[in-house]
């Protein structure tokens, strides 16, 4: 897995090579790349380290792309709840376990969830694709990401929403970059008591070196991966409103790093993009 792809050097290189620029805001055609990639992705089992004992539950989760009005595209994330039972105070997208008596599909949940948490209607969502399902960390849930371009509230969508878990159609496939989302239409709308902050991740935070931290996935030598700090400089939407950089508490930067299941998907995704 070729790691140097996340380093500025490298990207370069990887862009003489590709249609797709990661720092310049997406377009209508560069969606229709991604959607064609990722449908073009090989079916294979999810990666486990052993079989689970029992059949497990299902989860879905929403890895959502998003331009920014200055600053190029990004990935909209969450810091969940200190006071929640399972990954206090951690990083991830949002998302949740399947309903079997009111989800129509997995994608449906990805959806569901998302309103839920943060406030993201099924109309602001353009769907892309999947990528691969992987077990959480006990083995006792498989998680779906499902990958999807954020449009801001007040954009028409180019059809009616016909059910409240049906995303918007597909955007037109020209060059003119998609508009820009910003933090503030969440504000009052998200689910405080699971969601104390949302992050606007930028790509270009993302390759920058002193962001990240070179790991193995769950200590699996033959899963490396990029872990982020996420501690400063980080655009968030919190509880007052404010969606200055930094991710602070009480006047003190909170240690924050994406990783884990969310950081193996974000790798996921970048390794992908590659192909492009």
């Amino acid at each position: 897995m070729n790691l140097n792809l996340l380093c500025p050097a490298s990207l370069k290189s990887a862009h003489r090579h590709s249609s797709l620029d990661l720092i310049l805001p997406l377009t209508g055609l560069d969606l229709a790349k991604i959607r064609l990639i990722l449908a073009s992705l090989p079916k294979r089992p999810p990666f486990i380290l052993q079989s689970p004992p029992y059949s497990p539950y299902h989860a879905a989760v929403l890895i959502g792309l998003c331009n920014r009005e200055t600053e190029g595209p990004a990935i909209i994330l969450t810091v969940r709840s200190p006071t929640l039972r399972a990954h206090p105070g951690e990083i991830c997208f949002p998302g949740g376990r399947h309903d079997q008596k009111t989800d129509l599909s997995l994608l449906s949940t990805a959806l569901r969830e998302t309103h839920e948490e943060v406030g993201l209607k099924p109309d602001q969502i353009e769907y892309l694709g999947s990528l691969q399902p992987v077990y959480n960390s006990s083995r006792s849930t498989l998680v779906w990401p499902f990958v999807a371009f954020i449009y801001p509230r007040q954009t028409t969508s180019l059809s009616p929403c016909l059910h409240p878990v049906i995303p918007r159609l597909m955007s037109k496939l020209d060059t003119t970059p998609l508009p820009s989302f910003r933090l503030e239409e969440l504000c009052g709308k998200y689910h405080k008591e699971e969601v104390v902050q949302i992050l606007q991740v930028g790509f270009s935070t993302l390759l920058r070196p002193d962001k990240q931290i070179p790991a193995f996935f769950r200590g699996n030598s033959q899963k490396p991966y990029l872990e982020w700090d996420m501690a400063d400089g980080t655009p968030g939407l919190n509880e007052s409103g404010d969606t200055e950089g930094g991710m602070r508490s009480e006047g003190k930067t909170r240690s924050l790093r994406l990783w884990g299941l969310s950081g193996w998907f974000v790798n996921s995704f970048l390794w992908i993009l590659e192909a492009l």
